[in-house]
């Protein structure tokens, strides 16, 4: 059995327009949008400062309203070579035009998602999952970041994807 309801108003019981809230829409807790990157190709780097995995790994989503929690899902597969104490791999966010940490993440050693400190070398499969809440409606762009103490890291060796998926959740 099929219904189909069809109206030329909806109003509340005060008469007025119900916001998206009365009608259960972008309720606290609901997902209200999904982006998704993913690479495939082999990037390596030995720099010693912040560099960018691939600009095609980059999410943008703009938010609904400035009190949005973003979740942001990384798995990707990493490399590196003895020696490359301090390798690190780690997210940051843009907001009018300005990278920046993720919300709990700090400067220094606290923002790394990832940190091999072996001299031998590591080879892993990685994922993280990181909340993050920017507190704006402008547009916010995720992407995935590393950098090392000058030997080599390298993201998805042996033909390994990366993928960062970005969720807004309603705040």
């Amino acid at each position: 059995m099929t219904s189909i309801i069809k109206v030329d108003q909806i109003q509340t019981a005060s008469g007025s327009t119900p916001t998206a809230t009365d009608l259960g829409i972008n309720v606290a807790g609901n997902v209200l949008q999904t982006a998704v990157a993913n690479i495939s190709n082999q990037v390596n780097t030995n720099n010693q400062s912040d560099t960018e995995v691939s600009s095609a790994l980059r999410v943008t989503l703009t938010p609904r309203s400035a009190t949005s929690k973003f979740v942001v899902f990384l798995c990707y597969h990493v490399v590196t070579v003895g020696g490359a104490s301090h390798a690190t791999v780690f997210p940051l966010r843009m907001i009018n035009g300005s990278w920046q940490n993720v919300s709990n993440y700090s400067t220094g050693s606290k923002n790394e998602a990832h940190r091999n400190a072996f001299s031998t070398g590591e080879f892993t499969t990685a994922t993280q999952v990181i909340l993050d809440e920017p507190a704006t409606t402008s547009d916010v762009t995720y992407s995935l970041f590393m950098r090392t103490n000058g030997s080599n890291i390298r993201i998805n060796d042996n033909g390994c994807d990366t993928r960062i998926v970005v969720q807004e959740i309603a705040g």
